[in-house]
């Protein structure tokens, strides 16, 4: 860089300078803003006169980032490897989501055993934040028929749902109840847990009951990609 601009200014003054002797050698010797964009040459400042990282995606123009955003866009798309979005600053991983859903079922499942509802299958190995949610319900009549009722307070007629979201061994669980004596209830369950994947892994949700048939719907599992998530376990 400092010979780009010594090349400038001995070609701006001419043989004067040469002739008084004075020699810029040192960027300390030019006074910051003296050298103007309209002072340099077309093309006598090239890539290799520039320290890497000295020009960040932010201080370019506004037209040019998108440039470079739409060409990492298309170079993804064609199986390249992704470019850090216009205007990052660099450091960290870009983010991205994958999501799975299953609006209805199963149906109609027998209470005391878990069933698999949903799987996001070979999550890419990776740092994941990763959310899932489900409604379950009892599939318990109601009936306002007394002998029934006393029949089913005798035989426990209360049942809980019970949901997992497994990531790759690593487990989030909930409990709501679904079913009453002379009731069935709507459950929503909602899991969450943040994993590290060193290779692709399934991703699962699965519920079952503690005694009455259900079924589930509108379950949903979202994994988003981070740079880093810490994980500590506390006791207060």
């Amino acid at each position: 860089m400092v010979v780009a601009i010594v090349a400038l200014v001995v070609a701006m003054g001419g043989t004067s300078i040469a002739a008084s002797g004075v020699l810029i050698h040192s960027s300390s010797q030019v006074a910051r803003g003296a050298i103007k964009g309209k002072n340099i040459a077309s093309a006598t400042i090239t890539a290799r006169n520039l320290a890497s990282g000295s020009v960040r995606p932010v201080t370019l123009d506004r037209g040019l980032r998108g440039l470079i955003a739409t060409a990492a866009r298309a170079n993804k798309s064609a199986g390249g490897p992704a470019a850090a979005p216009a205007g990052a600053s660099g450091g960290g991983a870009m983010s991205s989501a994958r999501e799975v859903i299953r609006k209805d079922g199963p149906d109609n499942q027998p209470g005391g055993k878990m069933i698999t509802i949903a799987t996001m299958p070979a999550l890419d190995p990776g740092v994941w934040a990763i959310f899932a949610k489900t409604v379950v319900q009892g599939k318990f009549n109601n009936t306002t028929d007394l002998n029934t009722i006393l029949t089913r307070l005798g035989q426990g007629g209360d049942s809980d749902a019970e949901c997992r979201l497994d990531a790759a061994g690593d487990q989030d669980v909930t409990f709501a109840p679904i079913t009453a004596p002379s009731a069935s209830h709507l459950a929503g369950a909602s899991m969450q847990i943040t994993r590290s994947l060193g290779a692709p892994g399934d991703i699962k949700v699965s519920c079952g009951s503690s005694g009455q048939p259900w079924h589930a719907s509108n379950t949903t599992i979202i994994a988003i990609k981070l740079s880093d998530a810490p994980r500590q376990e506390v006791t207060g």
